[in-house]
């Protein structure tokens, strides 16, 4: 990738994906001030394509997950989860989990939260179904119970990071470079208003 980036890059269309403070991008994307794909601060979704074109995958998928909407955020937890299975296949537990999550966000009841914690617990949260059923539970009222809800949102922001991260490890070593592509194309999706379907997956 070229040292300079073009102030003239085309930026895509507004969407949902909110733009991170200077502070957050260096502390969490581990960018210097001084590094060509910040020095314009651009926006998450300039920036989301400009580290996968950077060979820093990993870093993007941190940045969309906290960038998205709560609601987008843990729908494309359970999109990723649903993408990337593994020759085990899921287990029971693991899918109630990620259903619960996906009912919550069509309906964002606290009785859709409460399963969604429930069928979370029962999974162990040990996988990322169960960690976007976590996920929804930092949503609600009761998160904000002992923290401030800053500090609720950022931890759903930081369960949907590691559902997605943990989803793209799922498979073959080799295939992960394409499952984080696959993810962060997701994530694009959804950030222009689309459902954030993956294709399927590839083994490979």
């Amino acid at each position: 990738m070229s040292a300079a980036i073009s102030t003239v890059e085309s930026a895509p269309p507004v969407g949902k994906l909110r733009s991170m403070s200077p502070d957050w991008i260096r502390l969490k994307l581990k960018l210097d001030d001084m590094s060509p794909l910040i020095t314009d601060h651009p926006g998450s979704a300039v920036l989301l394509r400009r580290l996968e074109r950077a060979d820093l995958a990993d870093a993007a998928l941190c940045l969309a997950a906290h960038a998205l909407p709560p609601r987008e955020a843990v729908w494309w937890a359970c999109r990723c989860a649903r993408h990337a299975v593994t020759a085990e296949g899921r287990l029971p537990a693991d899918i109630a989990a990620g259903e619960a999550a996906e009912a919550w966000v069509r309906d964002p009841t606290s009785a859709h939260r409460a399963r969604a914690y429930a069928a979370a617990r029962r999974a162990q949260f040990q996988s990322a179904e169960a960690l976007a059923g976590l996920a929804v539970f930092w949503s609600g009222a009761e998160a904000t119970l002992s923290m401030p809800a800053t500090a609720a949102a950022a931890q759903l922001s930081q369960t949907v990071e590691n559902a997605v991260r943990m989803a793209s490890f799922r498979g073959a070593p080799q295939g992960r470079p394409l499952r984080l592509h696959h993810f962060l194309e997701s994530a694009r999706d959804i950030d222009q208003g689309g459902a954030g379907h993956l294709p399927p997956a590839n083994e490979a």
